[in-house]
Order: C-alpha cells, then structure tokens, then sequence
C-alpha cells in the first residue's frame, strides 16, 4: 500500500480483501469437484505459492528502510521513481533521509479522536 498512489491505496487495499471472500466462496465448489481432503487441500493452499514470489517482485518499505539502510532506501526510491516515470532528484532524496519524526505514533492515535476510535474498533474486531 506504501507504493500505492493515494487515490488507489483504498481499491488495493479493497482488491486485498476481496481475493479472500472470492476464496471463502470458491472453497465449497472446490471440495465438490475434488472429493477428496488431500486434493482439496493442496488445492486450497497452492495458490499461496505465489505469495512468496509476489513479496520477492516487493522493494523493502521505505519506512523500515530509513530506519536500517539509507543508501538501499534511496536506490529504492529511484527505482520506484523510474517505474513511474518520476525523477527524484538528490535534494529532495537527502531531505527525507535527514527528516526526523519526533511524534510517538500512540500520540498521534490518542489526538484524533476519530483515529482512536478506528483503533479500538480495529482492537476489539481482531
């Protein structure tokens, strides 16, 4: 979602979501065919193979990034930048290295009410 595009974040996210309920629902007709448990279970669980290549195909976030390793987090940003046709020129790469963000993020939920409010919802949900 990090690399998504702030108009798209909310229909990545919701893609997301949905591969599940598309998953939840194809399970029934799935076992119907498959008539056995050890075919149904390979099955179900094959798809998660592409899983670990779709996280390899992933740059590290630039989150964690910044906080580990600055040059690998500029490259990525310059590879990212190149995917979308952008160029990030050195200024602005040493300004977000040099940013410093003193806010605790617990303060930050604690200020907006409506943010707390997703969070304890989001707590009490999972």
């Amino acid at each position: 979602i990090e690399y998504v595009d702030t108009k798209r974040r909310n229909l990545v996210s919701h893609i997301y979501l949905i591969s599940f309920a598309v998953t939840f629902a194809l399970t029934p007709l799935i076992a119907y065919y498959a008539r056995n448990w050890r075919l149904l279970s390979i099955a179900t669980s094959a798809p998660t193979i592409l899983v670990v290549f779709i996280f390899a195909l992933l740059p590290e976030s630039v989150r964690w990034l910044k906080t580990r390793n600055a040059q690998q987090m500029m490259a990525t940003l310059k590879r990212v930048a190149a995917i979308n046709g952008k160029e990030v020129s050195e200024n602005v790469l040493k300004s977000i290295c040099t940013a410093k963000h003193d806010e605790k993020p617990l303060n930050c939920i604690l200020k907006h009410k409506k943010l707390l409010m997703v969070f304890v919802n989001t707590n009490i949900i999972w």
